[in-house]
């Protein structure tokens, strides 16, 4: 489903209106949300089925239980089991690490020394290709990103942490598109 320029507007000022502050908390302030609720929609109108319902209805519901989960899922809890259910204790704490490890800063700049992306196209990461290459890559970034890897692309840019499958998907996609850019 595609809409226009200035439909997709209009839906998403609606849909911010009602919950890019509901939805907005710890370190996810309202253009975060906004931010997330583009994306959202974005993802949104590819799995829309318009044999179910009108398109407003679905991406409602669907940005709706999406901002319920993102919300849930990045969250931290002050309710932690008590000392005498040691393994009930002991997930909380690793759940609690994971949800706040997600809200580091994580530094996005490779160079030569890190040992994590030696096996990366240096034309993608390299610090000593030509800036043209590198406004190259960053064009086709900046145009033909899915609504997943747009997300990424996002956190990258503001040094929050990225898992380590979500990191490598991302180089991957931008490596395909990247070379897909050379043979056209």
């Amino acid at each position: 489903m595609k809409l226009n320029d200035e439909e997709f507007k209009e839906l998403h000022k609606e849909i911010c209106k009602k919950f890019s502050s509901t939805f907005a908390f710890d370190i996810h302030d309202s253009d975060d949300i906004s931010q997330e609720i583009a994306i959202i929609i974005l993802d949104g109108l590819e799995r829309y089925n318009e044999e179910k319902s009108s398109v407003k209805t679905f991406i409602w519901r669907h940005v709706y239980n999406r901002l319920v989960n993102f919300k849930r899922d990045n969250l931290s809890r002050a309710d932690i089991p008590p000392e005498n259910e040691p393994e009930k204790r002991e997930a909380w704490i690793k759940r609690q690490q994971a949800k706040k490890a997600v809200k580091r800063a994580v530094p996005i700049i490779v160079n030569y020394k890190d040992d994590d992306f030696e096996h990366v196209d240096n034309a993608l990461l390299s610090y000593d290709k030509p800036q043209a290459e590198l406004n190259e890559i960053i064009n086709i970034v900046e145009k033909k990103l899915s609504p997943k890897m747009r997300r990424v692309w996002i956190a990258w840019q503001a040094d929050e942490y990225i898992n380590e499958q979500d990191r490598k998907d991302f180089i991957k996609y931008v490596r395909q598109l990247y070379l897909g850019a050379d043979q056209e």
